[in-house]
């Protein structure tokens, strides 16, 4: 089976209590400084969700999945 995406399910902390769930695996990826300064460009209305979305996915480009499943 091939992994196709993923999705993150973090309401409120219950998952990750000190940040979102994207943040958390994105510091473990290395682009979560990058991560969080667009999600914080997007809280204030200066950057759209697709715009987060990309920057996110460039942190993810060429990581395995068994990397994220270690």
């Amino acid at each position: 089976m091939s992994a196709r995406g993923i999705a993150f399910f973090d309401i409120d902390g219950t998952l990750v209590r000190s940040m979102s769930s994207s943040s958390f695996i994105a510091e473990r990826l290395g682009h979560q400084h990058e991560l969080d300064a667009a999600e914080e460009r997007y809280a204030s209305g200066k950057a759209t969700n697709e715009e987060v979305s990309v920057i996110d996915a460039a942190g993810w480009r060429g990581i395995q999945a068994r990397t994220v499943a270690e």
